[in-house]
């Protein structure tokens, strides 16, 4: 038995209002992609970016993907995020790349796009829609989504990486795998 607490009853509403104004916005109208760049220590070239997510909120302003990103996992909504970010980190290749640019730029994938099918098709539509070379776009992958569904994540990333996006594998070592694990995706990168 928990005591009542009045934080809890505000987190929870507070959780239940984001819950409802997000399932209002997953067209992307308030999401805004930003780039991290990735620098060469030696060079101090950038060498690539990574893409992170924010929910411009009217009335809450920026808000860092810790505030919605596990809400959006609760009420179905991650794939719908997952290709919006897709889209727009692609646009951001192109725009670079036409600027003389073209570094690789990596995204998060969601457990649910992980256990998707059809994202294959997806990333190879928007690779074409944008103009984009696979090898510029890397997908990060959280290790523990990997034990969601051996099978599916397995042919996912095996499509993916066969069509030359670059695969990583994000949080290494939180204790979910070994490196002979890791051995049967096929994996270019550890973070």
């Amino acid at each position: 038995i928990a005591a009542y607490r009045t934080e809890l009853e505000l987190s929870s509403q507070m959780r239940s209002v984001l819950s409802a104004e997000l399932r209002q916005v997953l067209d992307g109208s308030q999401f805004t992609l930003m780039v991290q760049p990735k620098v060469s220590l030696s060079s101090g070239a950038v060498v690539g970016g990574e893409a992170l997510i924010r929910w411009l909120h009217p009335q809450r302003g920026l808000l860092s993907p810790g505030a919605f990103l596990g809400i959006a996992q609760d009420i179905g909504a991650m794939v719908a995020i997952d290709r919006w970010v897709l889209s727009q980190t692609l646009r951001y290749c192109a725009v670079l790349a036409a600027r003389g640019l073209p570094v690789p730029i990596s995204m998060n994938l969601s457990v649910d796009s992980l256990a998707d099918l059809e994202l294959v098709d997806c990333v190879r539509d928007a690779l074409v829609a944008h103009r984009v070379s696979p090898s510029l776009l890397e997908v990060e992958i959280p290790e523990g989504a990997l034990m969601h569904d051996v099978q599916t994540s397995g042919k996912v990333l095996s499509a993916l990486h066969e069509m030359g996006v670059r695969v990583s594998i994000d949080d290494f070592g939180t204790g979910y795998s070994s490196f002979a694990y890791l051995a049967q995706f096929p994996v270019d990168a550890l973070k």
